[in-house]
């Protein structure tokens, strides 16, 4: 039987915390390599074990190691830090495995390639002649500088299902593999996984929006329904083994309730679960109405998330909500059940042609409304359309990965600094803290 190990690898950055983390690429590959007929191990990097304590519903921080700092980072006055378990454990790891035929390494922010780096090099202590493939956001979206800092692997751009099946010899065992008669399952990644605190949600993949900042259309090109039967048996699944919180990865919740959402909180509900479910993506505020927001009230949705990103910035953001729309979902979600003060509302900052000026405001605005202000610092994202503008400003986006962090790239835009953007963090916890200034029964028109 062939055997394949499937790592997910460090972080490399300023901040990371485990807001319901899971690499659902990786649990998906587990589950077609399994139906290949291939013996698979897996390893997390970013495994909290129990070096780390829980925080609100099964959050918590990952254990972390202080690194030298890159030199474009020197302005930005933090640590800069290795997420995850320490260096040996994953190597002492590797040395338990038999030689296995392939090592698959994953990828997620295009600035954490460096990650990803170094857990190639921990692979290559021991196993220095196995081929190593490596996919993922990070490979699909930024594969020449993949290909620069892991020069002896081999990078899978695009979707999996795109790089497997005859004629593919490009990668090593893709070949090989088949999706005739694979249904795609998390559970089996999940159960690799040595300690469960959450789990994650996923029931469609894609967007049928084409937001200029977002490359959910690169990686996903359509709007991809998964079975409903299939992710209640998921959750059902972690409930067996205690997990009570359930993060949503879906891009577009809300789209089309009647076909996707309704069924599956029906499912749910019929199977007797007791969830605690939670949004960190964001929900679409525009698509958000009363019979929606009653029925995620009644399914036991606690952390609701909007992405509201700007009001005046509609080119960036495909006019995804106004003022009024978002006072509307406001109002509509409280008299749901929800509490103003649980709802936290995205706010981005570093859009073209925004200053920190248009970013306060709208934090003053959304706190207005008694919901919590959440400040976004962008990160420019390749193959959408803000990141070709920035690399006409900064053409090192189209060189260094590294550009691409939020807590540098927008300090280095006209009328921005490091200090600017400290001042409008510390800005929306304090109007978070005051839980807002709206009153009950006031309504907020468009400005």
């Amino acid at each position: 039987m062939p055997r394949a190990l499937i790592i997910n690898p460090w972080v490399i950055d300023f901040k990371l915390y485990d807001e319901w983390m899971h690499p659902l690429g990786l649990y998906l590959l587990t589950s077609l390599l399994r139906h290949n007929g291939v013996d698979t191990a897996y390893f997390n990097c970013l495994d909290r074990g129990l070096l780390t304590k829980d925080k609100h519903f099964g959050t918590g921080d990952f254990p972390s190691v202080q690194v030298d700092k890159p030199p474009i980072y020197r302005s930005i006055h933090r640590y800069y830090r290795r997420f995850g378990v320490p260096f040996d454990a994953m190597t002492s790891w590797l040395s338990l495995q038999r030689t296995p035929d392939v090592i698959f390494v994953g990828s997620g922010m295009t600035y954490w390639l460096h990650g990803v780096a170094e857990a190639v090099a921990a692979v290559r202590t021991v196993f220095p002649d196995v081929a190593v493939v490596i996919g993922g956001v990070g490979a699909t979206l930024a594969a020449p500088s993949l290909r620069r800092l892991v020069p002896d692997a081999h990078v899978c751009e695009g979707p999996l299902l795109d790089a497997i099946g005859p004629g593919k010899d490009a990668i090593p065992c893709l070949s090989r593999l088949t999706a005739q008669g694979w249904v795609s399952d998390l559970t089996l990644g999940l159960l690799a996984s040595t300690t469960l605190r959450h789990a994650p949600v996923l029931a469609t993949l894609g967007c049928s929006m084409r937001c200029a900042y977002c490359a959910s259309h690169a990686l996903q090109g359509q709007f991809v329904q998964r079975p409903i039967a299939q992710v209640v048996h998921e959750i059902a699944w972690a409930r067996l083994f205690g997990v009570e919180d359930f993060a949503f990865y879906d891009d577009a919740l809300l789209y089309r309730p009647e076909e996707v959402l309704f069924p599956l909180l029906r499912g749910v509900a019929e199977a007797g679960l007791t969830c605690r479910f939670h949004t960190p993506n964001g929900l679409h505020v525009k698509w958000m109405t009363p019979a929606t927001a009653t029925a995620m009230k009644s399914a036991g949705f606690r952390t609701m998330r909007f992405g509201y990103e700007s009001s005046s910035h509609h080119d960036a953001t495909c006019s995804k909500a106004s003022r009024q729309s978002l006072a509307t979902m406001v109002e509509v979600v409280t008299e749901a059940g929800f509490p103003a003060t649980d709802l936290g509302v995205y706010v981005m900052a570093g859009l073209p042609d925004q200053l920190p000026a248009h970013v306060r405001e709208e934090l003053r605005f959304v706190a207005s409304l008694g919901a919590r202000p959440k400040p976004v610092f962008l990160s420019p994202v390749p193959r959408t359309a803000v990141f070709d503008h920035y690399a006409a400003m900064f053409p090192q986006l189209t060189e260094d990965p590294l550009w691409h962090n939020d807590a540098f790239f927008v300090s280095q835009l006209p009328g921005w600094s490091y200090e600017a953007m400290e001042e409008i963090r510390q800005e929306a916890r304090e109007l978070a803290g005051n839980g807002g200034t709206r009153r009950p029964g006031r309504s907020v028109g468009a400005q």
